[in-house]
């Protein structure tokens, strides 16, 4: 009887302990672990600011809702659904209306982070049907520059799901149009990585040509880089590196994570031929300097040019290869959503 009692008295207690609903309102519950923000001291709240990192978001547009012609975006040759995906990092910028004194204390860090955000590249994933669509002249890409020049009136498509998709590309190219004398801005940079094997897909939706509509954009923005991002084994052979003589570029390159070691060995034979030719020449320029030996003339102009090509293509493409690295990285934190 006494443990009865017992156990029904701490029954009570727990009810009684619970939060209780009061009107019609949404039911929160009250917690006993919320974070005492305030009652730190400012020189950690403002650490807590610095430590507050991107969320990454990802919108899709499937062929279906850009409701672009057929002929714009082809079916996929694998069979599968086609998509477009768009991956944009975010700020949790609500922190800002806690109060006056976080918003005081946290705007200069965000500040910076906005600066951050907007650096970034605009980034999509798609198949290769996907990619014919993204790049087609009325397709989402040229959408989105329509958005940051509203004066071309091609953006008002009357698709709430197409306008939806591009208004979220905003903040990535909040750019002001470029004018004659601003030569010295960084261009608006746009990342397209192309997740399906290229076995699956004709060779030809790779090359420039499917980015025939992309060079449209000139119109829009005179400083444009886009950079393709494929996973494909033999890319490195079987297409080239390739870009518009002027804006925008296109630059094609490959991704996957076990093509950097052998790209970096290719690079590193290109340094050492280039090093043997250059040791070639410091070894037969002294005869010819003091006339104890003929050297063809021609055949030293020959070795002097293809050194300095061979230099160029390595510095060129270590610079091509590194950047590629940083962007893998970041493109796989966006996928594990860190």
């Amino acid at each position: 009887m006494f443990a009865y009692s017992r156990t029904a008295k701490n029954t009570a207690n727990a009810r009684n302990s619970m939060p209780q609903r009061h009107g019609p309102g949404p039911f929160i519950p009250f917690s006993h672990d919320n974070f005492p923000l305030m009652d730190l001291p400012p020189e950690l709240r403002c650490m807590i600011y610095k430590q507050v990192d991107f969320v990454t978001k990802c919108h899709t547009l499937t062929r279906d809702e850009a409701n672009i012609h057929p002929a714009s975006w082809p079916p996929n040759p694998t069979g599968g659904s086609s998509a477009i995906e768009l991956i944009r990092p975010s700020l949790p910028v609500a922190l800002l209306r806690t109060s006056r004194l976080v918003n005081a204390e946290a705007t200069s860090t965000f500040r910076k982070k906005i600066v951050e955000l907007k650096n970034m590249p605009l980034q999509f994933q798609v198949d290769y049907a996907a990619l014919i669509g993204l790049t087609t002249k009325f397709g989402p890409l040229a959408g989105c520059f329509t958005k940051l020049y509203p004066y071309v009136i091609l953006s008002s498509t009357g698709n709430r799901a197409f306008d939806d998709f591009t208004n979220r590309c905003g903040p990535f190219i909040n750019r002001k149009p470029a004018q004659h004398d601003s030569a010295t801005e960084a261009p608006i940079s746009v990342c397209i990585t192309i997740t399906q094997p290229h076995a699956n897909v004709p060779r030809h939706h790779i090359t420039p040509a499917a980015f025939k509509g992309v060079r449209d954009l000139r119109k829009f923005s005179q400083k444009f880089v886009c950079d393709v991002l494929y996973n494909q084994e033999h890319s490195f052979s079987l297409t080239a590196d390739g870009s518009y003589p002027s804006w925008p570029t296109v630059r094609i390159k490959g991704l996957l994570s076990y093509m950097f070691d052998r790209r970096l060995a290719e690079l590193e034979a290109m340094r050492q031929k280039a090093r043997s030719a250059e040791v070639t020449m410091d070894y037969i320029a002294p005869f010819h300097r003091y006339g104890e030996g003929k050297v063809d003339e021609e055949m030293q102009r020959k070795q002097q040019a293809e050194r300095d090509r061979l230099q160029r293509i390595f510095v060129e493409n270590w610079m091509r290869i590194e950047r590629e690295r940083v962007m893998a990285n970041v493109i796989e934190r966006n996928k594990r959503g860190e």
